[in-house]
């Protein structure tokens, strides 16, 4: 999810066709989980925002009567709030890997500045907690009770 920066602004369109273009050969070839990742992103890649790739390969898998086939995993360090991965989920991500939430903590941890120090298992196991209640939390008070109501909710639709 990432294009050249001496593309500039006007690189963000054609990397979203590249992007859903990607994910219409992967299904092709017989994949049923695409990650779409931003990790590549740095000084000489721009990310493009999670959602918005998210929303642009989900609706084209749908047009292209594909999206049914294959499960779609979103890896971003823009992701860092509960309403992040709900508004992720409502576009349709299967699901979500925070991974600057994870390195954050083991950085924290590996300066000695959580006492105690928690265990890479107990951080996964605890945000992961902490993450399920919050999702539930936002869908309990939308009156929704699971998650597959969630995900096509008309609130998510362009």
């Amino acid at each position: 999810m990432t294009y050249p920066v001496i593309d500039g602004c006007d690189g963000l369109v054609p990397a979203l066709d590249r992007i859903c273009s990607n994910a219409s050969e992967a299904v092709n070839e017989d994949y049923t989980l695409l990650v779409l990742s931003d990790r590549k992103a740095g000084k000489e890649r721009v990310h493009v925002s999670s959602m918005l790739a998210l929303g642009a390969v989900h609706h084209h898998l749908i047009k292209t009567r594909q999206r049914m086939k294959v499960g779609l995993i979103i890896e971003s360090g823009e992701t860092r709030e509960i309403h992040h991965m709900c508004l992720l989920l409502g576009y349709g991500a299967d699901a979500i890997c925070p991974y600057l939430i994870y390195e954050s903590v083991m950085m924290l941890r590996n300066e000695g500045l959580l006492d105690p120090a928690p265990t890479d298992e107990q951080i996964f196991k605890q945000f992961s907690a902490a993450t399920t209640y919050g999702i539930r939390k936002v869908m309990a008070k939308m009156g929704i009770s699971t998650l597959q109501s969630y995900k096509v909710f008309v609130v998510y639709s362009p």
